[in-house]
């Protein structure tokens, strides 16, 4: 059998109802297509040769429904020009990530009272010491950046829409997904590092709290794209909470994420989770996001997970990637069966493995094709078209009440600087470009 339309399957399901059969999701990285192609990882990092062909290769070989290539290419070049301290190019042109304090304990107060402001003063010079220089060096150093990073991103948002359209792949429309961190996350991650928000955990989790709230606006304005769709997403990976104490998950971590997810929500835009680590003891704090929530399952039981979740929410993941490197095909095929016949009836789950592959050498190809080709021929619904979300059942989500964004490094107002008439198409498009400044040197990060 074949589906009508590969983006029919994900608007089915998005919008709640049953679709024709299980969509697939699934994406090998940038860096295992161009090994899989044969030609030199750095040389393509720093060029994009050979992309397209690798991409294309592998497009016809894996027959998902969502883009089965690509994803966040890491490009060397911002990372050099703005020297960036967390990742490292080395000599040999390859990319290293490693741990960048860029807020001390000291410094929570002022990073409280005007995070973005404390973003643009204090952790981006940190981060990216080639802007710690002159003014007119400085402008000249961004302009490069900006270039670098979005040239890149044309490239990749060219040759996704060109195979999108060649192969059917599902791809959500352009401006409607984004990508940011939780707050908490955010704070561990890229500002104090593990040992020091750790740390900070023990002496001061008042200000952790207080911090991730501040954190609210500016979040908000990196996550909420300008495009909304049931087709984009706001994808949120989660990090720490599967490595900190229960009351520190339930007091600091969660209530300004559980905050943050529902204000988009009200807004349009559903967020997807992806839950690193074990998350079974936080299932019941799953359930209470807005109805329709996505979630990537790194772990967990999936019996359980379907049980708490299935009826509200949409469920990918669990199946263990590492399974096709050690197992049969036959074996591998089995364990796929497993999943779904826990997962799939009634709706409300994509298949996917449990994490993107970091290589090629992770996984074995011939099995990882082997399962998605089962899924693809024996997951149909006799039932399509039924409603798999009753949104009416869960009620309406109260929008939680949080400030504008203020900082001096935005331009709100341009009234002061023209005296035509400033109409929303003009203030929009203004607009815009602050958001790819920001966009460009936050996702560098």
């Amino acid at each position: 059998m074949m589906v009508n339309s590969k983006t029919e399957l994900f608007k089915s399901i998005y919008e709640g109802c049953i679709p024709e059969r299980v969509p697939i999701s699934a994406k090998l990285p940038f860096e295992a297509c161009i090994d899989y192609a044969g030609l030199s990882t750095v040389k393509a990092q720093w060029t994009f040769e050979g992309a397209e062909d690798a991409y294309d290769i592998l497009c016809r070989k894996i027959h998902t429904d969502a883009m089965p290539v690509g994803g966040e290419e890491k490009n060397p070049a911002v990372f050099k020009i703005l020297d960036s301290q967390g990742y490292q190019v080395t000599s040999s042109g390859s990319i290293q990530h490693s741990d960048c304090v860029t807020l001390f304990s000291e410094e929570y107060d002022r990073f409280i009272e005007n995070p973005m402001d404390f973003f643009m003063e204090k952790v981006l010079p940190r981060m990216f010491k080639g802007l710690n220089c002159d003014a007119a060096q400085r402008s000249f150093i961004l302009a490069k950046a900006s270039t670098a990073f979005n040239e890149r991103a044309v490239q990749v948002g060219q040759l996704t829409q060109k195979l999108g359209k060649k192969y059917g792949f599902f791809t959500p429309p352009a401006g409607s997904s984004a990508v940011v961190r939780a707050p908490f996350d955010l704070l561990g991650d890229f500002l104090r590092g593990f040992k020091g928000i750790s740390s900070d955990l023990r002496r001061i989790p008042e200000k952790i709290g207080m911090a991730c709230d501040a954190l609210l606006p500016f979040q908000i304005f990196r996550g909420l794209p300008q495009n909304v769709s049931v087709l984009g997403s706001t994808f949120i990976p989660l990090h720490f909470a599967g490595y900190i104490r229960p009351k520190d998950f339930e007091n600091i971590y969660w209530p300004s994420l559980k905050k943050f997810i529902e204000y988009l929500y009200c807004h349009g835009q559903v967020c997807q989770l992806f839950c690193e680590n074990d998350w079974m003891r936080y299932l019941d704090y799953l359930y209470e996001l807005p109805p329709g929530t996505r979630f990537i399952f790194e772990y967990g039981d999936a019996q359980k997970i379907k049980d708490t979740l299935g009826k509200k929410h949409i469920i990918s993941g669990l199946y263990p990637l590492t399974y096709l490197k050690t197992a049969t095909k036959q074996k591998c095929i089995d364990k796929a069966k497993e999943y779904i016949d826990i997962l799939a009836p009634g709706g409300n789950y994509i298949f996917s493995f449990d994490k993107n592959p970091l290589s090629l050498n992770s996984i074995n190809l011939e099995n990882y094709i082997a399962v998605i080709d089962y899924v693809a021929e024996n997951t149909w619904y006799t039932n399509a078209g039924e409603l798999a979300i009753d949104r009416k059942r869960y009620g309406t989500v109260t929008c939680p009440a949080i400030p504008e964004l203020k900082t001096k490094y935005l331009e709100n107002d341009f009234s002061e600087r023209d005296t035509t008439d400033i109409d929303e198409v003009m203030s929009r498009q203004l607009r815009k470009y602050d958001t790819v400044l920001m966009n460009m040197l936050l996702r560098s990060l």
